[in-house]
């Protein structure tokens, strides 16, 4: 069936603007390490596709938004990928709960100048915290990936039961 789009609407604001495309420089000398999709605060956040929730926490950014991870996919198969939702509002799930792809997992949050889903990925091969201080260029786990190709390539959640 294949993984979805995370918002109702599909955006492309990484595509458009430049600060929030993966790789984008940020100061400090690290880079961007997701991509930024342009919505209003409070649209819902939809879990790509069906996983474990590993991480549902406050304290993603300095403003206070959140983070949800999960694990999508099948581990034991070999054929899966991390997803961070982050500067997200209070998560809906907790940590240890199955999602199914849709269900929704936490609604965009407040930021000061503009709201966004920042969207990261990885590759699932490597464990650890997700942010690393030390490991530049991103300051993330070494299996990071580059979501733009996935997500170019969800579709947006179907409309039908």
């Amino acid at each position: 069936m294949g993984r979805i789009f995370p918002l109702p609407t599909k955006v492309d604001s990484y595509n458009t603007n430049y600060s929030c495309k993966f790789g984008a420089p940020r100061k400090g000398g690290r880079k961007h390490g997701g991509v930024d999709l342009a919505v209003p605060a409070g649209t819902e956040v939809y879990a790509v596709d069906d996983g474990l929730v590993v991480e549902a926490a406050g304290g993603f950014d300095e403003y206070g938004t959140s983070v949800v991870t999960i694990q999508h996919g099948d581990v034991y198969e070999d054929d899966y990928i991390v997803v961070r939702y982050g500067e997200v509002g209070p998560p809906m799930v907790q940590v240890g709960a199955t999602v199914s792809k849709g269900d929704v997992i936490a609604k965009v949050g407040k930021q000061p100048g503009g709201t966004q889903l920042h969207l990261e990925m990885y590759g699932g091969y490597e464990t650890g915290p997700y942010k690393q201080e030390n490991n530049l260029p991103y300051k993330r786990r070494g299996d990071i990936m580059d979501p733009t190709p996935y997500v170019d390539a969800w579709p947006a959640k179907s409309k039908a039961p």
